[in-house]
């Protein structure tokens, strides 16, 4: 069973011969293997009910029944005995997703540039705005006249 807390992905076995980088931690003491499990559990949510799967998976069926805290107390003496191993897995993170050490990295495709969308940038020229539909000096009112005696007429009207 994999449980990660931070950065770290740690493997958990019930044999030695576990597969995974490096050799499996030895703990001199259970207060040592808890202390390390306490620093684990602070960092992952679901530490506790992962441990308690892993014990119901390997270990007599009464140890499902404890609290958390007993649990990790379980963990931490089968650690010390060593009837269970864990192991630091070597992990790599690239590009924001974990991978295991000596798997290929996978090549990121770019993002279609015509589904970009630009980028701001307050210092570049301003566009162009659109030429005025009408000239600057024109005078609406007799335009705007017209318009409203072709309107009341009913004739269409068309300044061409």
């Amino acid at each position: 069973m994999i449980l990660y807390s931070s950065f770290d992905a740690w493997e958990f076995r019930w044999s030695a011969g576990a597969r995974g980088d490096g050799t499996p931690l030895e703990f001199r003491t259970s207060e040592q293997a808890l202390s390390w499990l306490l620093r684990l559990q602070s960092t992952n949510l679901a530490f506790a009910l992962s441990l308690r799967n892993l014990l119901a998976r390997g270990a007599p069926a009464h140890l499902t029944v404890l609290s958390d805290h007993e649990v990790l107390l379980e963990v931490a003496q089968l650690l010390r005995v060593r009837r269970l191993f864990v192991r630091r897995r070597e992990e790599r993170i690239e590009g924001g997703q974990m991978r295991q050490a000596g798997a290929e990295p996978k090549s990121a495709v770019p993002f279609p540039l015509p589904k970009r969308r630009p980028s701001y940038n307050p210092f570049r020229d301003p566009e162009p705005e659109d030429p005025a539909t009408f000239p600057a000096r024109l005078d609406s009112r007799p335009l705007a006249a017209a318009l409203l005696a072709a309107a009341d007429s009913g004739v269409p009207f068309c300044p061409e």
